[in-house]
C-alpha cells in the first residue's frame, strides 16, 4: 500500500510541474507485464492464506513467494537501465533478506499493528500470527530477525491511511519517484542548453 501511496503522490507532483503521463511511454519500460504476473502469484499469500498445500513436495506458500520474487527480479534486470532502478533494487534486496531470515514474510510487531488499528485483520494460519491483506507476520521484536528492516515505520497523521512500511520500501518509493519524475518530465538539460533553446525560440 505504500508504494501505491508513492506513486500517487508522484504523479501528482509531476504533473503539478508540468509532467504529462503520455510522456511515460517513452522510458521504454520492457516487459512491464512481470510486475503484474508478480502480483498475482503474492494474491494467494495475501488474500487467501494459502496453508499447508504443497506443490513438488515443498510448501506452496514458499514457491508462490520464491516465483514471485523471480519474476519481480526478471523485470527490474530488463529494465535495468531506468532512472530509480538502482534504488528499487536496493530496496527489493533489503526487503528479500529480512523476509528470508524471518520465513519468507515481512515481520510487522504487535505494537505496530496496534498503532494501525489493524488487530481485527490478525489471522492465524497453522501456528503463526498473520495479517489479510498483506504478507505479514506478527513476531515480538525481540523474535524477529533484522528487525530494523521490518516494517518499524507507521504513516503518520495527516495521512487519512495508517500504513506500515519497511526501511526497503522507502527505497524502492524513492527509486519510482525518481522514475516517474524523469519519465513524466523528461531528462533535464544543462543550464547553457537551455537558454541557447530559448535565444533561438527569439
Amino acid at each position: 500500500m505504500i508504494l501505491v501511496i508513492a506513486v500517487a503522490i508522484s504523479l501528482v507532483i509531476a504533473i503539478v510541474r508540468g509532467g504529462r503521463l503520455g510522456r511515460l511511454a517513452d522510458l521504454g519500460i520492457e516487459r512491464a507485464w512481470l510486475v503484474l504476473a508478480a502480483v498475482a502469484l503474492q494474491y494467494p499469500l495475501v488474500y487467501i492464506h494459502v496453508g499447508g498445500q504443497r506443490v513438488l513436495g515443498l510448501p506452496m506458500a514458499g514457491v508462490l513467494m520464491a516465483a514471485s520474487w523471480v519474476v519481480l527480479a526478471v523485470a527490474l534486470w530488463v529494465n535495468r537501465r531506468l532512472p530509480g532502478m538502482a534504488l528499487i533494487g536496493c530496496g527489493m534486496v533489503l526487503n528479500l533478506l529480512v523476509m528470508s531470515a524471518n520465513g519468507g514474510w515481512m515481520p510487522i510487531t504487535p505494537e505496530a499493528v496496534s498503532r494501525l488499528n489493524a488487530t481485527s485483520k490478525v489471522v492465524m494460519v497453522g501456528a503463526t500470527a498473520r495479517m489479510w491483506g498483506a504478507k505479514n507476520i506478527v513476531l515480538p521484536r525481540a523474535d524477529t530477525r533484522l528487525w530494523w528492516l521490518s516494517d518499524v515505520f507507521v504513516l503518520p497523521p495527516p495521512f487519512p491511511m495508517r500504513v506500515a512500511f519497511s526501511p526497503g520500501d522507502v527505497l524502492i518509493a524513492a527509486g519510482l519517484f525518481w522514475l516517474l519524475q524523469r519519465g513524466m518530465l523528461g531528462p533535464r538539460q544543462p543550464v547553457a542548453q537551455r537558454e541557447g533553446i530559448a535565444g533561438e525560440q527569439c
